[in-house]
């Protein structure tokens, strides 16, 4: 009789390791030059991490965005590149950030500051004026 091989089978199979949300894994690379593509950021970028995606911005050129598979990878990424003299990517010296990282970003939302034609006008006397006009 033939020997018959024992295969053991795990009742839970390892989990993938998932990835961390998108906003703590992206890179943003700015002053990038328009003839900057895709294998030019991923050769630069490669060495700190698995990338998961990269976004480079046509309309207008200059900008990009990686994103890594862990939030870590991103984070070494930004450090490594603030850490050298100068960031070069086909010649021109290059800007990054962590893309989550709003500090440094226009303010978005909030209460916007009204402009009004007289100063110190308050809204309903400006429209007590303009419905006095439209009579």
């Amino acid at each position: 009789m033939a020997d018959k091989a024992l295969v053991v089978v795990p009742d839970e199979a390892p989990e993938p390791t998932e990835a961390d949300p998108d906003d703590l894994c992206k890179v943003y690379v700015g002053q990038l030059t328009p003839h900057a593509n895709e294998t030019h950021l991923q050769a630069f970028f490669r060495p700190y991490g698995v990338i998961r995606h990269i976004w480079i911005a046509r309309r207008p050129p200059g900008f990009a965005f990686v994103t890594y598979l862990k939030a870590q990878a991103a984070k070494r990424a930004v450090e490594a590149v603030a850490d050298m003299d100068e960031p070069i990517i086909l010649g021109q010296t290059i800007k990054c950030e962590l893309g989550g990282d709003r500090s440094s970003a226009a303010p978005t939302g909030g209460k916007r500051k009204r402009v009004r034609t007289k100063k110190g006008e308050s809204f309903k006397a400006k429209k007590a004026r303009k419905l006095a006009a439209s009579i």
